[in-house]
């Protein structure tokens, strides 16, 4: 789960840029985890001392670990338990890094010091559950990159990157949050969401990245056409804005209703209210969503 915290951090500081980040995304799935990158988050090596080993096995035709191991680096009790449970989900990606030539060992120590450091991440392995991650998710990229805050705003973001998760997988990156004023849309679907709180909600994505997300949300086997494809995008938007509504009503008993789905493809769009672009990261493209905020209540 920590694969989009990470990106989103790389990005932030500028380590990476989109295309490098969406390189490594794509390449993760094929990444094994690595035992000298395992090392270096646990602490055992210092990224030279990493190098040496990596040069001794490849000089003596052994594996890393026996090399460690006969250069006196550790013990085999030492590196045991990291052979027998996986790492955390963003250290494939700091590996895909590595092998695509973004970074070096020396790098990607000091930026896995500095990542842990910030997100205060010392466990190898994973116990947040999907709520916890949704709510760190809104806080480290929606509220720190200029989103709303309020309660409603709160609840429908948590609920999106929940709905991502659950729906089409965790293996995203929110990338940026943007004020637009226009907007030029690829395969997009459109649904208000009408009331007290009123809000404009669009998905839209290119089309080949539609028919990748058509493929995760409905199974293999579909027919590919425009329509199915296009159909998938809508029942993902309707589904989460009606779960949603549900939301509202329960905490807030505030009845909102949902306007039938419009598709807008390939149109330029112009907003005459307060308009975000929030842009997510899949390894089969970029998906955006965008929210026009007619109506909000103050908390």
């Amino acid at each position: 789960m920590y694969t989009q915290f990470f990106g989103n951090f790389l990005l932030a500081n500028n380590y990476v840029d989109k295309d490098q980040l969406f390189q490594a995304i794509c390449s993760q799935k094929d990444v094994k985890y690595k035992l000298a990158t395992l090392c270096i988050y646990e602490g055992l090596l210092a990224a030279q001392e990493v190098l040496e080993t990596v040069e001794y096995a490849k000089e003596n035709q052994v594996d890393f670990s026996e090399a460690a191991v006969a250069l006196g680096l550790v013990t085999e009790e030492e590196l045991l338990p990291l052979t027998q449970k996986p790492g955390s989900d963003y250290l494939l990606l700091a590996q895909a890094l590595v092998e695509n030539g973004i970074f070096n060992y020396d790098q990607i120590q000091d930026i896995i010091v500095e990542y842990r450091s910030y997100n205060e991440i010392y466990d190898l392995s994973i116990t947040d559950d999907v709520a916890e991650t949704v709510q760190n998710l809104y806080r480290k990229f929606f509220v720190t990159n200029g989103g709303g805050a309020t309660t409603n705003g709160k609840m429908y973001m948590e609920l999106l990157f929940n709905n991502f998760i659950r729906l089409i997988g965790d293996d995203f990156v929110p990338v940026s949050i943007d004020r637009i004023d226009e907007y030029a849309t690829g395969l997009c679907s459109l649904q208000k969401i009408e009331g007290i709180y009123s809000l404009n909600t669009y998905l839209d994505m290119d089309e080949a990245t539609a028919k990748a997300f058509a493929v995760r949300y409905i199974g293999e086997g579909i027919e590919l056409d425009h329509e199915y494809v296009m159909a998938a995008v809508n029942d993902f938007i309707n589904l989460h804005n009606g779960l949603f509504t549900v939301n509202v009503s329960n905490e807030n008993s505030d009845n909102l209703i949902l306007s039938p789905l419009e598709e807008l493809c390939n149109q330029g769009l112009e907003f005459s209210h307060p308009t975000y672009k929030i842009s997510i990261l899949y390894p089969f493209g970029m998906v955006h969503v965008l929210l026009e905020v007619v109506q909000e209540l103050p908390d």
